[in-house]
């Protein structure tokens, strides 16, 4: 039998993890409604269920935190920039300053990252990440124009908060560790294949794979930073 308190700690776990569990479910449904409304060219819906989709992975991070850290609390403020990104990014006319506040975003993220690394910095992983991004950059470049230098600002940035996700993982090896190193790469994919779709040479589904890995990757950033203080500042 369990006891008053026990009984009652149970019931408020369980109710918890009922509506976290919905709140995931009502995310992928406005996810999904919003790539189809996109590849369907519905661009009134689109530009309800795309932002609308980023609210819900923000408030699934406010509604299930554990604890409120400084760590929460830069993720709320990094995904809202996100947020600012999304609805910029729906006028073709804001592309830059769309750029500029997801680049907001991934120098949150990134500072984020750095307070979470280890005590050693790992190097070797931003050759990689530099070799391809650099080669990738010099195929964009004769395409770019007057954002040369503002998506080359851009990449370094991404390409630093993918390397401190990594060293994340690298000093950890556990599962925060590992989540938050594949949510940096799977951003740094989307923002490729919207380079890509945009300047290099259009193609069938490129909205679909840029939502899926985004909403991916902000959705699993959120989801580990609901867990409590201790295990997100464990070295």
């Amino acid at each position: 039998m369990i006891s008053g308190d026990t009984g009652d700690r149970y019931r408020h776990v369980t109710i918890l993890g009922m509506n976290r569990k919905l709140h995931s479910y009502t995310i992928a449904v406005s996810a999904l409604i919003g790539m189809f409304s996109a590849y369907f060219d519905q661009h009134l819906l689109f530009s309800i269920f795309k932002p609308l989709t980023t609210i819900l992975i923000i408030l699934f991070l406010v509604f299930n935190r554990a604890d409120t850290t400084k760590y929460t609390i830069m993720v709320v403020i990094a995904l809202i920039a996100c947020l600012g990104g999304d609805v910029l990014l729906l006028n073709e006319a804001h592309f830059a300053f769309g750029l500029g506040s997801f680049l907001l975003a991934h120098l949150l993220f990134a500072y984020l990252f750095y307070c979470m690394r280890g005590e050693k910095l790992v190097c070797w992983p931003l050759l990689p990440l530099v070799v391809i991004t650099g080669g990738f950059y010099h195929l964009l470049l004769p395409h770019l124009g007057d954002l040369g230098v503002p998506v080359a600002v851009y990449q370094c940035c991404i390409v630093v908060m993918a390397w401190l996700g990594i060293n994340v993982y690298l000093s950890r090896k556990n599962n925060i560790g590992k989540e938050l190193a594949i949510a940096a790469l799977l951003f740094v994919f989307s923002d490729s294949i919207i380079a890509v779709d945009k300047f290099l040479s259009p193609f069938d589904f490129s909205i679909v794979i840029i939502l899926t890995t985004y909403w991916l990757s902000i959705f699993m950033i959120a989801k580990v930073f609901t867990q409590p203080k201790d295990v997100l500042i464990e070295r």
